[in-house]
């Protein structure tokens, strides 16, 4: 029972280990992460842009490290897997998918 004890009580610690609000973004071994270029075809900055994964709905951290300007790109690596991004302040969301090893691209024109 001791050992059963210890077993379960590791299974658990290593789960809340990987337990991140937000929810990693690229975490995984060399080769099967995919990257999402988003291209801003506004004619303002974009000042953040929020990602997270489909089932985690949080959007709890901000994710460019700076503003993108019109015309400009970003590129995000991201684990394989459905995504849900918010851009700016808008409450409008864009649902994509990344398969390893791919580059998917976006242009966003503001809605």
């Amino acid at each position: 029972m001791k050992i059963l004890s210890v077993i379960l009580m590791l299974f658990f610690a290593a789960c809340a280990s990987k337990t991140m609000e937000g929810g990693p973004m690229n975490e995984a071994p060399i080769g099967v992460t995919g990257t999402m270029t988003l291209v801003n075809q506004t004619k303002i900055d974009i000042e953040n842009v929020l990602i997270t994964r489909c089932n985690d709905r949080s959007f709890a951290a901000r994710r460019n490290d700076e503003q993108i300007a019109p015309g400009d790109k970003y590129t995000f690596t991201l684990l394989p897997g459905c995504w849900i991004m918010r851009i700016g302040n808008r409450t409008a969301r864009h649902t994509f998918g990344v398969l390893a090893g791919e580059d998917m691209v976006i242009e966003y024109r503001g809605n």
